[in-house]
């Protein structure tokens, strides 16, 4: 027995999760660039899995640096960020950079 779902959006809510997925790709991205200049690295030598962490006045997403570098990027929603940093896994985070996106 073949079984089929048809879910049916408006196509407002459609468009706002399609611009939802690019901005927060776009983002991450952002975030990436910002960890390499702040710890020196090669933007190729950070990775995640881009999914935000919505907190209740910005998002963050985690990355993963060489070794057991770990960076949180918190992007605030008038164009700031703000970059913590465990370095060699050294906990706790501590803040390592904050400012404005270019």
């Amino acid at each position: 027995i073949d079984e089929h779902l048809l879910v049916l959006k408006p196509i407002k809510e459609v468009i706002t999760q399609s611009e939802e997925k690019n901005t927060i790709s776009n983002d991450f991205e952002r975030c990436r660039k910002v960890v390499a200049k702040l710890a020196g690295y090669s933007v190729d030598n950070l990775t995640g899995d881009g999914s935000p962490v919505k907190e209740a006045n910005h998002i963050s997403f985690f990355i993963k640096g060489k070794g057991k570098d770990k960076f949180f990027c918190e992007v605030h929603p008038n164009n700031q960020y703000k970059v913590r940093a465990a370095l060699n896994g050294q906990y706790p985070f501590k803040a390592i950079g904050q400012g404005s996106f270019e």
